[in-house]
């Protein structure tokens, strides 16, 4: 009966085991993610504020070609 509760008192140590590797593989393949979003993220932000200093510009240059076509008409 002994060799019976040694086989599951082992089986159950290597499932706490396997349990907490697979617990850390989690944690840091989530921080992971995690960082790969933050840096999309500011990517993002980066982008978006290019894209508003093109807009303004390009309003801007707009504005100086509608006086033109006024002044030479």
């Amino acid at each position: 009966m002994s060799n019976g509760y040694r086989t599951l008192s082992q089986h159950l140590n290597d499932l706490k085991k396997e349990n907490f590797s697979l617990k850390l593989r989690i944690y840091f393949l989530e921080e992971r993610i995690q960082q790969k979003y933050e840096d999309s993220s500011e990517d993002i932000y980066k982008r978006n504020i290019e894209l508003k200093v093109d807009v303004e510009s390009l309003k801007q240059e707009l504005t100086e070609k509608t006086e033109l076509l006024e002044k030479a008409s």
